[in-house]
């Protein structure tokens, strides 16, 4: 058993409304006559010089384990983990700030012909031909690109063929969607 992630155990449950009192005994239980917490704790039957429920005689006292119950205590004080880096917590209390918006349009291209996606979001290159997002044709006649836009965003976007110096735009009213989780799957076919 490694206390380090008992602890670790035990945030988690604060984080979820649970009480975290019993990883915090089970850590301070696995500490030797000196109190020193070990980097690992025997948890099977007493064999081969190992005693269940005692350190293996790694590294101890491991600072890190040290560390981690005294922060497990402290967040018991507080009822809630008292650290948290942000980037965890924006990523898994608030879940994404961006969504990842997944282009695919059906479109048959001759030779030296390329399609990318344009739309009102500076991503998506601001209407301007010169800024539109380069689409693959890695699973033609499937032309794909993936791009990042604000979580909650409303935008509208379209489709254009390039070849050479000229630019087509496809027919038809502007497409519109918006991003309300972290992946939006936007699956069209080019109008002509």
């Amino acid at each position: 058993m490694w206390p380090l992630l008992t602890g670790e155990r035990g945030e988690y449950e604060l984080a979820n409304g649970r009480s975290a009192t019993t990883h915090l005994a089970t850590m301070a239980a696995s500490a030797n006559p000196g109190y020193l917490i070990p980097e690992q704790v025997w948890d099977r039957a007493s064999t081969g010089g190992f005693t269940f429920g005692e350190g293996t005689g790694s590294a101890t006292p491991l600072a890190w384990s040290m560390a981690q119950f005294v922060r497990l205590a402290h967040s018991i004080d507080a009822g809630a983990p008292v650290e948290t880096p942000s980037v965890v917590e924006q990523r898994y209390a608030n879940g994404c700030a961006n969504a990842s918006a997944n282009f695919s349009v059906n479109a048959t291209t001759t030779w030296g012909q390329s399609l990318f996606v344009v739309g009102d979001r500076p991503e998506l290159g601001s209407w301007n031909p010169a800024n539109a997002v380069p689409m693959s044709s890695a699973n033609y006649p499937l032309w794909t690109a993936t791009v990042g836009v604000p979580k909650g965003t409303t935008f509208q976007y379209k489709y254009l063929r390039k070849e050479g110096g000229a630019v087509t735009w496809e027919s038809g009213a502007n497409r519109a969607a918006t991003a309300t989780g972290c992946t939006l799957g936007l699956t069209d076919t080019w109008r002509s």
